[in-house]
């Protein structure tokens, strides 16, 4: 069996996987609460996909040039970040003080739920994006699918190096 992971560029919820000569679209997302609480844990279990027709698979890979960005302006901002950041390092120190473990703790919500918020935003956009494109309804006729590497020696360093990568 001759398979390929594809890329769908400006949309990360989604992967494209090619069996032979069958395209599939490999839903990232779902069930939601492992992909955030144990990532390592859902890469192990049987992942969620859609047959497509292999126009639709050519549909996706192409990219329109009318809308592309060069790249510019993410160094511009990157730059206008980093400078302001920089600056603002030294006054970092003259704001210490003392907060107390409620207040601490409303920040730590606070951020917390605005990242998922922002990440659940993100993901529903890039779903709709990619039916808006392949013209297609919610697709409720999935069926799982077992993805895993090809040699046991990549299975083995990403266990082995997990720990390390959280530490």
């Amino acid at each position: 069996m001759n398979s390929e992971v594809i890329v769908i560029l400006k949309n990360f919820r989604y992967n494209l996987i090619r069996i032979d000569e069958d395209y599939y679209i490999l839903d990232r997302d779902k069930p939601c609460v492992l992909v955030y609480l144990l990532p390592f844990i859902y890469w192990m279990l049987p992942k969620q996909a859609t047959k497509i027709s292999a126009q639709s698979a050519l549909q996706l890979q192409t990219v329109r040039l009318d809308n592309t960005d060069k790249g510019g302006s993410i160094f511009v901002y990157t730059s206008i970040s980093m400078t302001i950041a920089n600056f603002l390092a030294p006054l970092a120190f003259m704001f210490e003080i003392d907060v107390s473990p409620l207040l601490a703790g409303f920040i730590v919500f606070l951020l917390l739920s605005s990242a998922l918020y922002f990440r659940f935003t993100v993901s529903k956009i890039s779903k709709g994006s990619l039916m808006r494109q392949l013209k297609l309804q919610d697709h409720r006729d999935y069926f799982l699918m077992w993805v895993a590497p090809r040699s046991l020696k990549v299975i083995a360093m990403v266990l082995f190096m997990s720990p390390f990568y959280y530490s």
